[in-house]
């Protein structure tokens, strides 16, 4: 079944593919960052420069869609209702696929609100137990791959440690939506409908009103 893609430069997109870096994260991120597809087109040509990137070429695409071992919810959840099973040694391993979690740069120098100077072995175990519990794990990529834009890195980690790569989203009726989570899962990318460019409104110059001169202010000037 043929997806669709809202893309904001269906030229560069042509050209290029789908951008690895610019992964949309949806509305509210509610299924975690990846590619949206839609069943619908027009669900597909409203998420378009939701991401703030520039509106060039905007049109939507349709695709195939190939997810081996997808995470499946339904339209009223989010990626946090997603349970997984995994251990404190995998949440460890997720982490190292991100180097700059163990820098001096790490975000776990300020995890939950304190700061540290350095990063010990009883705070490494700590987060790993953390990120271990169900309720918790699907913050990781927020809190530890999210503020440099690393989220590529976080779905790797899990694919390789847990074996999902996806996300599915039962709408009811037979219809799903799909966030892939690499290009390599979208294939057969073509032009369905180009839109027309949003229209840019220049903001109005209010120019400063001129009063006349009062009787008084003319008289000082003849005088």
């Amino acid at each position: 079944m043929s997806m669709y893609y809202g893309a904001e430069n269906v030229v560069d997109m042509l050209k290029d593919g789908l951008e690895p870096s610019l992964t949309g994260i949806g509305k509210n991120k509610q299924f975690g960052s990846g590619f949206y597809l839609f069943s619908s087109e027009n669900s597909a040509a409203e998420q378009i420069g939701l991401q703030g990137l520039k509106v060039v070429h905007p049109a939507v695409m349709s695709a195939d869609v190939e997810l081996n071992n997808p995470i499946k919810l339904k339209h009223d959840q989010t990626i946090h209702d997603a349970s997984v099973d995994v251990t404190p040694k995998q949440v460890h391993k997720i982490m190292l696929n991100n180097e700059r979690i163990f820098d001096i740069f790490s975000p776990l120098m300020e995890w939950q609100g304190v700061e540290r100077h350095r990063l010990s072995e009883e705070l490494i175990k700590e987060v790993c137990e953390y990120y271990a519990e169900p309720e918790n794990f699907w913050k990781m990529e927020n809190d530890l791959f999210g503020d440099l834009g690393e989220a590529k890195l976080f779905r790797e980690a899990v694919t390789n440690e847990l074996g999902y790569d996806g996300v599915v989203i039962d709408l009811g009726a037979g219809r799903e939506n799909k966030v892939a989570w690499f290009k390599e899962q979208v294939s057969d990318l073509q032009v369905h409908k180009v839109l027309a460019k949003p229209e840019v409104v220049e903001p109005k110059v209010t120019r400063p009103i001129q009063q006349s001169p009062t009787l008084q202010q003319t008289q000082n000037r003849l005088n």
